[in-house]
Order: structure tokens, then sequence, then C-alpha cells
């Protein structure tokens, strides 16, 4: 599933695209502590796992160059974009390249509209099948009420850019036939997912990635 307006951290890991010639701003990372060897020890120093910030050191500045092209995208490109998402390392050790991910039904002039904007950003687009609002559409498609009707309650449903709906379920060798009989068997996958609870038993509130018409 594809976040449609990813958090601050964003995705982590590349994904298929075509990078930019533009050359990658990639900041030092800055491990939580460096721990020295013991004198006379030819064991190696203990590994950081993560940052004294907590988060990789060179996200802020993927997430001022998404935020400084996502109104063009929206505004002149609507047609085409999808979504923006980070890649970058996951520990001080990880050395994954920072990169902006720009998820975009394949246009040739957003494309070089949003490497003219961000000439030092290493920018890896996407190719997807859906845009934006063709992306939510799909998902508000799917009726939970009418679903809820037939028996089934859907505990998640996360649809991504590409047409392609994952249905968490309690259940889902009894229900896959039928939701694929409805959407197409292409069209959907089908996992096992019960309802998130709170440590009072309730049901967690936010617990829908996504909902449909009640």
């Amino acid at each position: 599933m594809v976040l449609t307006t990813p958090p601050t951290d964003g995705p982590t890991s590349g994904l298929a695209g075509s990078p930019t010639d533009s050359p990658a701003n990639t900041p030092t990372n800055t491990p939580t502590s460096a721990v020295e060897p013991a004198v006379g020890s030819s064991a190696p120093a203990p590994t950081a796992t993560t940052w004294v910030s907590g988060m990789p050191p060179g996200q802020n500045t993927l997430l001022t160059a998404a935020e400084s092209i996502r109104p063009m995208l929206a505004r002149d490109y609507a047609d085409w974009f999808a979504a923006i998402a980070f890649q970058q390392p996951k520990s001080p050790d990880d050395k994954t390249e920072y990169a902006l991910l720009v998820y975009r039904v394949p246009h040739p002039a957003l494309d070089d509209a949003v490497r003219s904007a961000l000439p030092t950003t290493k920018v890896v687009f996407v190719d997807t099948k859906l845009n934006l609002e063709q992306q939510r559409a799909l998902t508000n498609s799917v009726s939970f009420g009418y679903w809820r009707d037939q028996g089934l309650t859907i505990n998640t449903l996360g649809c991504d850019f590409d047409g392609v709906c994952t249905f968490g379920v309690d259940d889902p060798a009894k229900w896959r036939a039928a939701l694929e009989a409805k959407y197409g068997k292409a069209k959907v996958v089908v996992i096992k997912q019960g309802q998130a609870t709170s440590l009072t038993g309730d049901v967690a509130p936010g617990t829908t990635l996504a909902s449909g018409p009640r």
C-alpha cells in the first residue's frame, strides 16, 4: 500500500524508477553514540542502531523538498501526480542513498518540472497506473456497509496506485472468492487482519486505513 500523503519519515526503501542526473543530497549520518572497544580488545565497537534525534539526519531536507513541489504537482499535474515518499537509511550503518520518490503516471513534462525545481536533490520517479484522485475514488468505491450486510467486517483496506486493493479480514479463505468476484481477481488481495483493539479492549479509533461509504 502506498500512502497518499506520506508522514515525515516516509518509506525508507527505494522502488523502481528512473533517477535524475542531479547530484544526490546526502547528509552525513550521526549515530546516537560511539562506543570505544576495550583497551587490548580485538572486538569491534558496538554499532549504533539509531540517531540522536531518532530520525535520519537527511529527512528534514527531503521533507522541505517534497513540500516545495507538492503544490505545483497538485495544481499543474493533477492528471498524473500520485504521491511523494522518501528513500532514506533505516540506521546509521545503512548506506541507502537519500532520494525523493515521486509517484506519477508517466509524463515527461512533470518529470522536467520536478527536476527544474529540485536541481540538487536526487529524485526517483516511480511509474503508477492511477493518479491520486483515481486512487482515492477506487478506495471510496468499496462500500463497508454493503459488506457488513453480507456478514463481512472489513478491518483494514488499502488501495495502491496500480489499482489493487488489499482487504484485511478475519477469515480470508471464507471471503476471498466473494471479494474477487465483486472487484476482479487481479484487483484484490485478501489477508488475515484482525480488528485492532486498545488496552481497554475497545476497538481502537482510526484502525481502518481507508473507509468506503457506510
